[in-house]
């Protein structure tokens, strides 16, 4: 079928502005969880702006999907790009970015959930100040 390759194709090539958008971002979810192919694609295009794309409202839950679906190649780039300078704290303190985190703590392999606690320990004291943060402390806690 030369017409779904070519909407896939069409799809895959604007996920980054599609998932940003309040009804695309539905399109793209569904992509990730229906498509094992244009997944990874997908997945793919979110190396670099994953912070970016974990503070807005509707690509974050575009994020958390990435992570329960992406290839573990893919979920290293996502956990090192939140464990940046700098990045972790924005997601720990954003309404959005906080339940990715979360996500991404429970759909990791452990030496990357290390990873992640270790770049999240310095900023605990903000998590007490959010209430969202709350589940994350209780992660840092089981880790301890």
């Amino acid at each position: 079928m030369p017409e779904t390759s070519y909407l896939s194709e069409v799809i895959a090539n604007e996920a980054l502005s599609m998932m940003q958008d309040t009804y695309g971002n539905y399109v793209i979810q569904t992509l990730l969880e229906h498509c094992p192919t244009l997944s990874q694609i997908v997945c793919c295009k979110c190396i670099g702006c994953f912070v970016q794309l974990s503070k807005q409202k509707c690509s974050s839950v575009v994020m958390e999907r990435c992570f329960t679906v992406a290839p573990l190649t893919i979920k290293a780039q996502y956990v090192n790009e939140i464990c940046a300078p700098g990045n972790i704290m924005g997601l720990v303190t954003d309404k959005y970015g906080n339940f990715v985190l979360q996500t991404a703590l429970t759909n990791v392999p452990d030496s990357m959930k290390n990873q992640l606690i270790n770049a999240l320990r310095p900023c605990s004291h903000l998590l007490d100040r959010c209430g969202w943060g709350k589940k994350i402390i209780t992660q840092l806690e089981h880790s301890s």
